[in-house]
């Protein structure tokens, strides 16, 4: 078990917001534990999940057990949710397309990319990896633009081109989710990684 003592919100490497996003405008949403969505559940510690919501501002839509609007490209772009134990997060990592590694750092008390990954062809784009801190809990957020044929049915997206993964690691507990990065909203296509990086740190998982 790894100690991961409270730290201000931040994000590193810092990012640059879009013109669109506000850190003063967002809604609030609630990620509960009986969620009617894709939500794996292996542990109950997670309990209810606040944070904030800076994708489209629409106080028609409370939480995400709103069934009415869970699979809406404007609601959220995480489809995949699970609160897992941490040991496991700590001892597997992640694997970018299963070339990169992702790896806790003990030393630095962060998560790297793994250099000894090996590159196996030239069309490889290397992953993108941010490490996270929120209100009460610690994580990575990966991306990943090399899409399998597998990827396009699980995001059930044959045209999706950026891919993440994240954990955001609460002492015994950490939440994880996945999704695409890149939605078509009224014919434009526009990249959420700011705004979901944003919104993993406000991140508050426990609440009851």
């Amino acid at each position: 078990m790894f100690l991961i003592l409270p730290l201000k919100a931040n994000i590193i490497p810092s990012i640059s917001l879009p013109d669109k996003l506000s850190e003063s405008k967002y809604s609030v949403r609630m990620l509960r534990i009986d969620a009617r969505i894709d939500y794996r559940v292996e542990t109950p510690e997670c309990k209810n999940v606040k944070f904030n919501d800076y994708f489209f501002l629409n106080e028609n839509i409370k939480d995400l057990n709103d069934k009415n609007h869970v699979y809406d490209p404007e609601f959220y772009p995480i489809t995949l949710w699970s609160c897992s134990y941490s040991r496991e997060v700590y001892d597997v990592g992640e694997y970018g397309s299963h070339i990169q590694h992702i790896v806790f750092d003990k030393n630095k008390n962060i998560w790297v990319i793994d250099d000894d990954a090996t590159k196996t062809n030239n069309e490889f784009k290397p992953s993108v990896l941010y490490n996270i801190s929120s209100v009460n809990a610690q994580g990575f957020l990966i991306i990943d633009e090399n899409i399998s044929e597998m990827d396009k049915t699980i995001y059930e997206d044959d045209n999706i081109k950026k891919k993440f993964y994240f954990c955001m690691i609460d002492g015994s507990h950490a939440l994880c989710g996945a999704g695409s990065l890149i939605r078509k909203i009224d014919n434009q296509l526009i990249d959420f990684t700011p705004y979901i990086l944003k919104s993993l740190e406000s991140m508050e998982i426990g609440v009851n």
